[in-house]
């Protein structure tokens, strides 16, 4: 009997010696994911080009809210809290240029890396009838943005179309079901793209060398912003670039640049224009080639508008940063 007792106590300390490291594991890839928490996403109500007094700008805030959240990847502030903060600064949606936009992403505190505040403009719609039905066609422009840089960092630029539905359906409800097919059209295509990054190894008097080049995905002549931690030092432009490695000369300097230093590309958002072509598809204004020098305005416009609400700039009136809201 003792023997079987001292057998029974063996085995037990056996399986609980096999079990434990299964259990450890378990537990800190769980502690590892409670740390990793994903980027938060706020989305503000987006601008009706079209009828600005329509509600198809707070349906397209909504369907992207939606589908930024079903993806999993990232916390996204409800729209409820958005409102309530927009209110706090006695702003109305929907906002009316980039100062109000990062005034709400501040007040929501988006600053942590990877943090970003989504606007955008519903370009246009339309509704089609035919022998089966009517059916709707929505453009849509996106724009995420970096609140402590004031940069975009991601969008899109879309058109999608409703199903073909016959009987008594109103052009509105059309309308909102293109909205949301064109919104997780957007969804789906920025989570696609990426924005290449890359490390200072070596500066010089007006240009440095960084870690990565065209395999990572740069491109001659591209705009670059320039980063230290939270703050934005420098704009630049890639020269001279190789499979691994690029130069970058210096556009604007405000801090100098340092091994280290972070660089990334301008994002540019699309320039989607009122009409569709026959097939629905969203008109699509393509940039001129050659006109590097415009994204760097727009960078030094918009970190001027980032100054100005670090020293504390109300934003109330019409700005340089009008034309760059989304």
């Amino acid at each position: 009997m003792i023997q079987t007792r001292t057998g029974q106590v063996l085995s037990h300390i056996v399986a609980a010696a096999l079990i434990l490291p299964s259990v450890t594991l378990g537990l800190t890839r769980r502690a590892e994911a409670q740390l990793q928490q994903n980027p938060t996403v706020a989305v503000v109500q987006f601008r009706d080009v079209k009828n600005p007094g329509s509600t198809y700008g707070q349906q397209a805030a909504k369907s992207l809210s939606g589908f930024f959240g079903q993806t999993q990847a990232y916390d996204v502030v409800p729209q409820e809290t958005i409102q309530t903060q927009v209110e706090t600064l006695g702003l109305s949606q929907p906002l009316q240029n980039l100062t109000n936009v990062l005034r709400v992403g501040q007040e929501l505190r988006l600053t942590r890396a990877g943090d970003t505040i989504v606007s955008g403009e519903v370009i246009d719609y339309r509704v089609r009838s035919s022998a089966q039905g009517k059916q709707a066609d929505v453009s849509l422009r996106v724009i995420m943005t970096d609140v402590p840089s004031g940069i975009a960092v991601n969008g899109a630029g879309v058109s999608a179309s409703s199903t073909v539905r016959s009987g008594d359906v109103s052009d509105e409800t059309l309308i909102n079901d293109a909205i949301s097919a064109a919104a997780n059209q957007a969804v789906q295509a920025i989570r696609s793209q990426t924005l290449p990054t890359a490390t200072i190894q070596n500066t010089y008097a007006r240009s440095a060398i960084i870690n990565q080049g065209a395999r990572s995905g740069f491109k001659q002549g591209q705009e670059v912003i320039v980063s230290r931690g939270r703050e934005q030092v420098a704009t630049a432009q890639i020269s001279d670039i190789q499979p691994g490695s690029a130069t970058i000369v210096i556009k604007r300097s405000f801090k100098g640049l340092q091994p280290g230093d972070r660089v990334r590309a301008v994002f540019s958002p699309p320039d989607i224009v009122p009409g569709f072509s026959q097939n629905g598809e969203a008109r699509v204004n393509r940039p001129r080639r050659g006109n590097n020098a415009s994204g760097l305005i727009t960078v030094a416009l918009v970190l001027g508008v980032v100054a100005l609400l670090a020293t504390g700039g109300n934003g109330s009136g019409t700005d340089a940063a009008d034309k760059f809201t989304a």
